[in-house]
């Protein structure tokens, strides 16, 4: 067992370790011991490496972003670090002319871009997308992990540093017993039957090949980017 400030030493040098490297990496450590706060300091201390590379820092909150982003502006004057530090805000009455029927569309489920943002009269000029425009290739960008999953092409960034796990807003999961396995056979139409085969097949050879069945993964086109074959679960690729 690490003591407290044992244990943050131990994660600013795993986080500057990552930070000078392009290793993939999650960190999983106990409530309080000051996870987000030391990965900040991990960044404006590394200077170098920040001014070599774009990275990306994504809060669950627009509140827990925000205060990320005064942290680092604290400390970045505290060391007298003048590389950029940018928080990109969500949609709000300053930035967007049109945010009651914005926030009425994200709240029957549908994505504002193509909803509200289509028809807007004053979508060239728009404050929210100005954002993305002309963003440094260096530095430090603040966003919400949601901001990050509709906007990852025009942050692109080089390092993307994840505080929090993200995995409900990145991943639909769903639990289905034996009852929901068996519903596609009862409404599968002639078109559909080969498709339901191939699964039924992909989860059969599976379970003939793993010890402790427990689940499946199908990955439509490609296998996700990071260490996903070696995670026994999905909440394993995201701890904490």
């Amino acid at each position: 067992k690490y003591k407290l400030e044992q244990a943050r030493e131990r994660l600013y040098e795993e986080l500057q370790r990552l930070l000078s490297s392009n290793d993939h990496g999650a960190i999983n450590a106990e409530m309080g011991i000051g996870k987000t706060v030391t990965a900040v300091t991990a960044v404006v201390r590394n200077y170098d490496d920040v001014m070599q590379r774009r990275i990306l820092f994504t809060a669950p909150t627009k509140e827990l972003a925000e205060q990320i982003y005064d942290t680092a502006q604290r400390m970045a004057q505290e060391t007298e670090s003048d590389f950029p530090i940018i928080l990109i805000e969500g949609r709000n009455k300053d930035n967007c002319e049109f945010i009651d029927e914005v926030n009425l569309a994200a709240q029957r489920g549908y994505t504002p871009l193509y909803v509200a943002c289509m028809g807007c009269t004053s979508k060239n000029g728009c404050p929210y997308f100005a954002q993305y425009e002309n963003l440094p290739t260096c530095g430090l960008i603040i966003a919400t992990h949601e901001t990050a999953k509709y906007h990852l092409g025009q942050l692109a960034p080089v390092t993307w540093i994840i505080d929090e796990s993200p995995l409900q807003l990145f991943h639909n999961m769903y639990k289905a017993d034996q009852e929901d396995m068996n519903l596609p056979e009862q409404i599968e139409t002639d078109d559909a039957k080969p498709l339901f085969g191939v699964l039924r097949d992909t989860a059969y050879q599976a379970a003939l090949q793993l010890e402790e069945y427990g689940e499946s993964r199908i990955y439509i086109g490609h296998v996700p980017p990071g260490p996903w074959e070696d995670a026994p679960t999905l909440e394993k690729v995201c701890p904490g």
